[in-house]
């Protein structure tokens, strides 16, 4: 993966724009999909980051909550991913609000 930063670096953290979508992964990354988690980073409150959404599939999102702690690095996401990532969540969210 591109340019990974670790999030037990405060600099790493600082860096986050609330806002943006990052790639977030675990270190021990056999399968790319699994170890992944695309979100929409929100806040740091008590050492905890926030995010906004998250998917791990673009099919499934979790909405306002904390980043899992086994996710240790990240990286900002690329434009194609960004481009899939909001047309999938606008499509899951009409989905849900239809059901």
């Amino acid at each position: 993966m591109q340019n990974m930063k670790k999030l037990n670096d405060i600099k790493a953290i600082e860096s986050l724009v609330a806002g943006e979508l990052y790639l977030f992964s675990t270190i021990g990354e056999q399968s790319r999909q699994q170890n992944t988690l695309l979100g929409v980073f929100c806040d740091v409150v008590d050492d905890t980051i926030y995010l906004e959404s998250s998917t791990h599939d673009y099919c499934n999102y979790s909405l306002w909550h904390p980043l899992p702690i086994e996710y240790c690095r990240f990286r900002i996401a690329t434009r194609s991913e960004l481009r899939d990532y909001m047309y999938a969540l606008g499509t899951w969210e009409l989905n849900e609000k239809l059901s």
